[in-house]
């Protein structure tokens, strides 16, 4: 189930991440509540922030899937996908 917490919300969650860890479960779910529980203060920080920067994060993955697709063309035609040092000294052959 997907919740969005918000900072009235965010007992609940520490409840829930003490709950996560003290009880017997899959080593997996304690570990992954303890990752949470350090970030703690972060996770405060950014409930009570009014900026986001999810505009940024989103343009990121659009230029990742962008490379990553460009990549994949490359190694279907059969070609090595360019080396970062080839593609920075082809700017001066030009």
């Amino acid at each position: 189930m997907f919740v969005v917490y918000t900072a009235e919300r965010f007992p609940i969650f520490q409840s829930w991440l003490s709950e996560a860890i003290s009880k017997e479960m899959p080593s997996e779910i304690p570990h992954f509540a303890v990752g949470l529980q350090q970030d703690e203060m972060a996770m405060k920080e950014d409930l009570n922030c009014a900026w986001s920067n999810g505009q940024v994060e989103g343009q990121v993955n659009r230029l990742k899937t962008i490379k990553d697709q460009a990549e994949n063309n490359f190694r279907f035609l059969g070609q090595s996908w360019p080396s970062r040092t080839w593609l920075l000294f082809s700017r001066y052959w030009r």
